[in-house]
């Protein structure tokens, strides 16, 4: 009952938002087994090797069904120039990072149109909604 009167009352750090988002999303990364998880999600694979095709300097991004939008495509080329052969570490971490400082926008949309106990428990389960952890 501690915890809930705890979560009822009082508006949540951002700091401990971030952490708390970033620990659960990295604890899933680490205990997922994945060493390649772009490899395992269907845009993954195309969304890489577009990647691939704009660090070595072609940026025609048709991929016959319909040209894709550049911003993932440039965002994996560019850890890939900085990283070299690290790069799907830093892309993990660097998506880890976006996602929870996401968490923290989200509470503050919450806040906005919620009660505060209502607020806390969403974005403590969007701390917890693993899928999108990685994506």
């Amino acid at each position: 009952m501690a915890i809930w009167s705890y979560i009822k009352e009082r508006k949540l750090n951002p700091v401990f938002l971030f952490v708390f988002f970033f620990v659960i999303r990295l604890l899933f990364a680490f205990a997922s087994h994945i060493n390649d998880h772009y490899s395992i999600l269907e845009d993954g694979v195309w969304l890489v090797s577009l990647g691939d095709k704009i660090a070595e300097g072609d940026f025609n991004l048709d991929i016959g069904r319909f040209i894709a939008s550049p911003a993932y495509p440039c965002f994996v080329a560019a850890h890939k120039i900085i990283f070299g052969s690290h790069w799907i570490f830093f892309l993990l971490l660097s998506q880890l990072t976006i996602s929870s400082v996401s968490g923290i926008f989200f509470y503050r949309i919450a806040r906005r149109l919620f009660p505060l106990a209502a607020a806390n428990v969403a974005v403590l389960l969007f701390g917890i909604f693993l899928s999108r952890c990685i994506m």
